[in-house]
């Protein structure tokens, strides 16, 4: 009876492990897709200047009462606290960490409204 228990111990914990490869796996898979597309939209948006008519690249003369405004914005309104709906402040930490380091920026440059657990 004992090695029946451990036999299903066993393939409980191998299969738990297959669906975790799988889960990194397409996770990796629909990071590089999206930064493939992303990149591929952002080439085609930006046209080298050789592409560029001379014409369209002469100067906008400005009116002569135009001042540039010196007034300094306000800084964006950042949000502290993170509503937490089924996930534990451990797991949230590592969600934070993933997303910003998949994004490639700080996590204090993110801003995060809520985390649930689906």
């Amino acid at each position: 009876m004992d090695q029946i228990l451990l036999a299903v111990i066993v393939v409980g914990i191998c299969l738990v492990a297959i669906a975790l490869i799988q889960a990194t796996v397409c996770f990796r898979l629909i990071s590089a897709t999206s930064r493939l597309i992303s990149e591929i939209v952002l080439h085609k948006a930006s046209a080298p200047l050789a592409e560029i008519p001379p014409a369209s690249l002469t100067a906008i003369p400005q009116p002569a009462s135009y001042a540039p405004a010196s007034v300094p914005s306000a800084p964006p309104v950042r949000q502290t606290a993170v509503n937490l709906i089924g996930v534990d402040e451990e797991t949230a930490a590592m969600l934070m960490a993933i997303v910003a380091d998949e994004a490639d920026v700080q996590v204090g440059e993110l801003d995060f409204i809520s985390i649930k657990k689906c």
